[in-house]
């Protein structure tokens, strides 16, 4: 035959819970900083090798597009020979040049706009404001 015995958890002092949540804040604050170190690391690997393909890339496309532009302007002056060859070759090349400094705007608008680790900063400093605001 089991007895109903009830137990009675033990008294906690307030001292220890308190210690113990600073304790846990400390802890999620150092874990904070450690998961910003490793997206600090990933988002630089990435970049790494994003800018790697870009260059790489970027070079053999500026190849292909300065062959191409050649080849447009020596079609356009057989086909529209009341223009020079030197008139072709600066449309051709005005032309490319006002897209490509379209796209480097574009690009220079969006990188201004990007905000990396803003989450995980937010998170660090509203734990800083509560650590120095505790009294």
């Amino acid at each position: 035959m089991a007895a109903n015995v009830q137990q009675t958890p033990p008294e906690v002092s307030t001292t220890s819970l308190v210690s113990g949540i600073i304790n846990d804040a400390q802890e999620l604050f150092k874990a904070q900083l450690e998961l910003f170190k490793a997206e600090i690391k990933q988002d630089l690997k990435r970049t790494k090798e994003g800018a790697t393909l870009a260059t790489v890339g970027g070079a053999i496309g500026f190849v292909g597009v300065i062959v191409l532009a050649f080849a447009l302007a020596q079609l356009l002056w057989t086909y529209v020979p009341a223009v020079p060859l030197w008139g072709w070759y600066a449309i051709v090349g005005g032309v490319l040049a006002a897209v490509g400094g379209s796209l480097v705007y574009v690009v220079l608008t969006r990188v201004e706009e990007a905000h990396p680790l803003s989450e995980t900063a937010a998170g660090i400093e509203e734990n800083v404001e509560w650590k120095t605001n505790q009294k």
